[in-house]
């Protein structure tokens, strides 16, 4: 682990100082982990160690979401205004927990999952659509998440990203307060160029019931809003579409 951390660490450092400014003005990143092959119940008994590791101390925290029985994710905000330096930050105060693990505790951490992919998201909150009380209990009162993401043609992100924008703005002419929509572009570790939509909803059966409704209030607005979703769909070569289930118990308060 300590290995694979100080590589990425080393990776984030040598970025460009330009791509660095680029990501502390474009929003909050997000380190984006992928878990393969998980034992769910070891899984289970990692993470709560982690949180009773760091109960009570300023230790960043993270959200635990699932894919499936064998397949999870942690996502782990950063401050807006660290950019990529708190990326680093992370990625070093794990690395140093890592150092004074148990060996109990390393054995959990060797046995949780079969493989482990890292990345690094920016937030584009100027493409999101959030409610004004956006917060920490948003997310952990709706964790259900349909995740969306797009493979888009180097030559077309920017009609992507206009389209995905008129998207938005036809959803806020109609009045449409439903829908919360978290949109991230990838950067380190991603496919070059990706971006990475995540729905909320308090359960799948909501999150039903919100499209219905949120589709009924754009009739009048139903063929530009269609329009918005061919051109995005036409400037990706390639879209994956996947559910997630957030697990408060495993999360650690603290960010989203």
């Amino acid at each position: 682990m300590q290995r694979i951390m100080r590589m990425l660490v080393v990776m984030v450092v040598a970025l460009p100082s330009a791509l660095v400014a680029q990501q502390a003005v474009g929003g909050a990143n997000i380190i984006h982990e992928q878990y393969l092959g998980v034992d769910r119940a070891v899984f289970a008994e990692y993470f709560g160690m982690l949180n009773q590791k760091y109960e009570g101390t300023d230790a960043t925290g993270w959200g635990i979401y699932f894919e499936g029985p064998k397949v999870a994710y942690r996502l782990t905000a950063v401050p807006a205004e660290s950019g990529m330096e708190g990326v680093v930050e992370v990625l070093n105060e794990r690395v140093a927990g890592f150092q004074g693990f148990t060996e109990a505790q390393r054995q959990l951490w060797s046995t949780a999952w079969s493989s482990r992919r890292q990345s690094v998201y920016l937030a584009l909150p100027e493409l999101s659509y959030l409610p004004d009380d956006m917060s920490i209990e948003t997310i952990l009162a709706n964790p259900y998440s349909r995740v969306m993401i797009y493979h888009v043609k180097p030559s077309e992100m920017q009609n992507f990203q206009d389209a995905l924008a008129r998207r938005g703005e036809l959803d806020r002419s109609v009045g449409i307060d439903n829908l919360i929509l978290r949109v991230y572009r990838g950067g380190m570790g991603t496919p070059a160029p990706v971006y990475m939509l995540r729905f909320h909803a308090e359960s799948q059966e909501a999150d039903a019931l919100g499209r219905a409704e949120r589709q009924a209030a754009r009739q009048g607005i139903m063929e530009e809003w269609r329009e918005t979703n061919r051109v995005m769909s036409a400037a990706a070569h390639h879209v994956e579409s996947f559910v997630n289930y957030r697990n408060n118990e495993l999360s650690r308060r603290g960010n989203r």
